[in-house]
């Protein structure tokens, strides 16, 4: 049997291993730079509304943050977790469940119903064009990670 060397397969092969941190690196990177602008959107819908003078409590926007999941493979908008709003009559309430009430609608106090704001519903188009972004910030990684070899 005759052996064949195939010039440049380490190289190759160095490249194939080393992918995966490349494309993880990218993946945060690109994930890191699409959050404030994501944030500011939905605060933005949420909006601040007036605030009277001596008026101390937060403001539903003020708890939202950026959430990246533990292996870095997704971003979130949500309200800060263990965080409660404190209403000007000093009614508390866990920021999520007002969130909750914010985005989807909710019984208004003289009866009737108050309609949401569906303010991650309205960035959903923001999200699918950071996810656009997201995607041709890793395929540009990849293709200059196997370049520079």
């Amino acid at each position: 049997m005759q052996s064949v060397e195939i010039k440049g397969l380490d190289k190759v092969i160095r490249s194939l291993d080393t992918l995966p941190d490349v494309i993880r690196q990218a993946r945060v990177e690109a994930l890191e730079a699409e959050a404030e602008p994501l944030l500011a959107l939905v605060q933005q819908g949420i909006g601040r509304g007036p605030r009277r003078a001596g008026d101390s409590h937060m403001h539903i926007a003020d708890v939202q943050s950026t959430f990246m999941g533990s292996g870095k493979g997704y971003l979130a908008v949500r309200a800060k977790a263990k965080t409660d709003i404190v209403s000007p009559r000093g009614k508390r309430h866990a920021a999520g469940y007002v969130t909750n009430a914010l985005e989807n609608g909710h019984k208004a106090a003289g009866g009737g119903r108050v309609g949401g704001k569906y303010m991650y519903a309205n960035a959903r188009p923001a999200a699918e064009d950071a996810s656009r972004r997201l995607k041709e910030k890793i395929e540009k990684a990849v293709k200059e990670h196997f370049d520079d070899d």
